[in-house]
C-alpha cells in the first residue's frame, strides 16, 4: 500500500530522531511544512512547525524552538493541539528565562485544557 506524503514524511522522521540523526530529521520536518503550508493544510502545517519545534528543542536552540512553537500554535485550527503547541511554548520560553511569557502560553493552554478535563496529557496535574 503506498504511503501518502505526511506518513512517508512521519515515518522518514521518527526514524531519524530514534536515531540520533536530529539534523536529518530537521531537514525533514522543514520539508513537511513547507509542504502543508503551501496545500494550505493548517492542521498538518502546524504539527510539522511541532516536529520542527522538537528537533530546535534537541539541539538546544529554545529560542528558535519557541518561534516554532508559537507559530504552531497559531495556524493550529483545533483546540487541543493548539493547546499542545501553547504547552511547548511555555516550556522553551522557560528555559530562555523568558518567564512572563512562558506563563502567559500555559495560561493559554491551561484555559483551552479546561475543555478536555479528562484528557491525561492536558490534565495530568489532577
Amino acid at each position: 500500500m503506498k504511503q501518502t506524503p505526511a506518513e512517508g514524511l512521519s515515518s522518514t522522521y521518527r526514524r531519524a530522531v530514534a536515531t540520533g540523526e536530529i539534523t536529518k530529521a530537521h531537514g525533514i520536518a522543514l520539508r513537511g511544512v513547507r509542504l502543508f503550508e503551501e496545500r494550505y493544510d493548517l492542521k498538518l502545517a502546524s504539527f510539522w512547525r511541532r516536529a520542527l519545534y522538537k528537533t530546535l528543542y534537541y539541539r538546544g536552540r529554545y529560542d528558535e524552538a519557541a518561534t516554532e512553537a508559537e507559530r504552531s500554535a497559531d495556524i493550529e485550527p483545533d483546540a487541543y493541539e493548539r493547546a499542545r503547541s501553547l504547552i511547548l511554548l511555555g516550556e522553551s520560553n522557560c528555559l530562555c528565562l523568558k518567564l512572563n511569557a512562558a506563563f502567559i502560553a500555559l495560561g493559554r493552554a491551561e484555559k483551552l485544557a479546561r475543555s478536555f478535563r479528562k484528557d491525561m496529557f492536558l490534565n495530568r496535574s489532577q
